[in-house]
């Protein structure tokens, strides 16, 4: 069956575990049952983007193999890769018609400083929500840049044009804008989903909660789960602390 663009640029086909998909301007390719689908959720923050806010996906010309594993950011103890704004999407074969499932999206720990969303099925305890047919989720992991990548403070980063502050939750908060645009397709629900994290993921979901004081249009998600949260001590952008 050919990949076709339909009249809005959405369409999507399941061909046995294999899902093609139109997913703004580009082509996907990837397996469908319980296995990453590496999709950049934004383009790689590199050269003049690489200390700015998250700005939106390159168009991919002809088929983009999603069924690929995806890099680490830049971390404390490992080089990684810039380019690392991908996201994973974990779920069960799913046809149109069918119900649409509650999705959690987890943000992975390490402190603000490493981590990744590369290393499997997003979440410590993912493996639970598997264990019976009615335990039907589907599990986002998106990356998100750390350390000075992530949380680079300053006036200087303030002032600047083409730097912003806090790109580690603005990168969190861009794959939450990308399941509200795109995670039916993958026979989510956008209307119900969960923030899920541990250690900084439960710190990152604690932030979003409490974010535009909780008030988004349209709500980036429902409700949250923080296991252990953590959050540094918080200064201002411009205190000499940091």
């Amino acid at each position: 069956m050919p990949l076709r663009r339909d009249g809005v640029g959405l369409s999507r086909h399941w061909l046995g575990r294999v899902v093609y998909m139109m997913l703004g301007c580009s082509a996907y390719l990837g397996t469908a049952t319980a296995q990453t689908l590496q999709i950049p959720f934004a383009a790689p923050p590199t050269g003049e983007n690489r200390f700015r806010a998250p700005q939106p996906p390159l168009n991919v010309s002809g088929m983009y193999d999603t069924d690929l594993s995806f890099p680490r950011c830049p971390q404390l103890g490992l080089n990684g890769s810039e380019d690392c704004l991908y996201l994973g999407v974990y779920s069960r074969p799913w046809t149109t018609g069918q119900p649409l499932r509650p999705v959690y999206v987890n943000f992975f720990s390490g402190g603000f400083v490493q981590g990744s969303a590369s290393s499997g099925p997003p979440g410590l305890n993912a493996a639970s929500l598997k264990v019976s047919a009615a335990n039907d989720f589907v599990g986002v992991g998106p990356n998100y840049r750390t350390n000075a990548f992530g949380f680079l403070p300053g006036s200087e980063v303030f002032e600047a044009a083409d730097a912003d502050l806090n790109v580690g939750l603005l990168d969190q908060q861009y794959a939450l804008e990308w399941v509200q645009k795109y995670i039916h397709l993958f026979g989510g629900d956008p209307g119900n989903v969960t923030l899920w994290g541990t250690s900084a993921g439960g710190g990152s979901v604690v932030a979003h909660t409490i974010a535009h004081d909780g008030q988004t249009q349209p709500p980036l998600f429902r409700r949250g789960i923080m296991d252990s949260p953590y959050w540094p001590k918080t200064y201002a952008y411009n205190a000499p602390e940091s």
